[in-house]
């Protein structure tokens, strides 16, 4: 029997608290643009914060998609490097998408045997 993929065992706000880590570590990897390293940053900063608050209070989580819309949004006001455009939007778009889901619940579920 296969079993799934640990990473999606572990829930939405944990893989959003990686992918804000993976946003902060972007921004020294490659070269940025002065203005898209600060939004990066900031950006990455931000979803830490409200992955963090979101043990507490549930709402802080949904918050995170409206950074992630950010996030993309940047990519049209700074235009950037091409590798930091398709990193940008393709975490984005991740953080945006696991922002609606159940913050407390497993992607997938373990079965019993």
């Amino acid at each position: 029997m296969r079993r799934p993929l640990r990473v999606l065992q572990r829930t939405p706000r944990v893989l959003n608290a990686v992918l804000a880590l993976w946003l902060l570590a972007s921004s020294v990897l490659w070269p940025h643009a002065p203005a898209q390293r600060i939004s990066t940053i900031i950006s990455g900063a931000l979803v830490l914060l409200l992955e963090w608050l979101s043990r507490k209070v549930e709402w802080a989580h949904r918050l995170s998609g409206l950074v992630a819309t950010w996030v993309i949004l940047a990519l049209f006001v700074i235009w950037p490097s091409p590798i930091t455009a398709w990193n940008n939007l393709l975490v984005g778009l991740t953080i945006a998408v696991l922002s609606t889901l159940d913050p407390h619940r497993p992607l997938v579920r373990r079965r019993r045997v």
